[in-house]
């Protein structure tokens, strides 16, 4: 009976492509962590990045979505950001509910800023080696793959 799969080795696919720069990318970005003695993780980097580009324009529920955690986990971690000081949260009404808007801090700009520094170059070097057509490109093929993966699975959030 032949194989109604394509993919000859898991090895060779795109997919593991990706799962080798995840791994290469947590690598990097723990030393990243490590050698600019960073008070915080880079997932809450993520976090705080995200709160930055929609400050004051985001809740728990819209951001545990974009980081694909449940809002639970996203409490906690928000939690952990508010104590250090890098974020607040702002009660608000919003369609006669409460609410609360997460707004980041100087604090938390501060080392936002501190981790660009440190990833733009390796970023540069990508722009260098690629067009902007092929960057376009495989964010759209990346894009894609997680709305298959999104429409194949069961996520709680």
């Amino acid at each position: 009976m032949e194989s109604k799969y394509t993919m000859k080795k898991y090895t060779e696919s795109f997919y593991y492509q990706i799962k080798l720069t995840e791994k290469l990318i947590k690598i990097w970005c723990k030393q990243i962590e490590e050698s600019l003695e960073l008070p915080i993780t880079i997932d809450e980097i993520t976090i705080l990045d995200i709160i930055n580009d929609n400050n004051g324009k985001i809740h728990q529920r819209d951001l545990a979505q974009m980081i694909f955690r449940d809002r639970a986990n996203t409490g906690k971690l928000l939690n952990n950001l508010e104590e250090k000081g890098y974020l607040i949260r702002v009660d608000m009404t919003k369609n006669k509910r409460q609410a609360k808007i997460i707004n980041i801090t100087e604090k938390g700009t501060e080392v936002i800023n501190l981790f660009r520094e440190e990833v733009e170059p390796i970023f540069e070097k990508v722009k260098e080696r690629t067009s902007e057509n092929q960057r376009k490109f495989a964010k759209q093929y990346l894009q894609n793959i997680r709305d298959v993966i999104t429409e194949s699975i069961e996520l709680h959030i």
